[in-house]
């Protein structure tokens, strides 16, 4: 994936993992059959289970409902972040003395960005 991920996209991805089930996911293989079974505590009275034929697909599911969020919120913590750069980059860019310095610092600054900045 080389596109960046829009607002759009993260808050459906942030509801889907709230819509999740809530609570300790597990993996594990009962050594009684040959698929392993990923599943959550009781939600109203009943189990959840699935049985998981590949040991890497039943760890990266039962973990998804704590990894999601957590990414999430790295995402959001990486993109303040960024935005904090970009504008002490513009900031630092706009008083340069020479014009050749400053189309390049905003041209590098719009490859990254992916829009046009208000150039001085």
């Amino acid at each position: 994936m080389t596109e960046r991920l829009t607002t759009e996209q993260l808050e459906a991805i942030r509801k889907r993992a709230e819509a999740a089930t809530v609570g300790e996911w597990e993996y594990f293989n009962p050594r009684l059959y040959s698929h392993s079974i990923v599943k959550s505590g009781d939600i109203d009275g009943r189990s959840i289970a699935k049985e998981i034929s590949r040991e890497a697909d039943g760890e990266f599911i039962a973990h998804a409902r704590e990894d999601i969020p957590a990414l999430l919120a790295e995402v959001e913590r990486l993109q303040a972040a960024y935005e904090d750069m970009t504008s002490i980059a513009l900031w630092s860019t706009r008083r340069l003395r020479f014009e050749e310095h400053k189309d390049f610092a905003y041209d590098a600054i719009e490859r990254n960005l992916g829009r046009k900045v208000g150039r001085i």
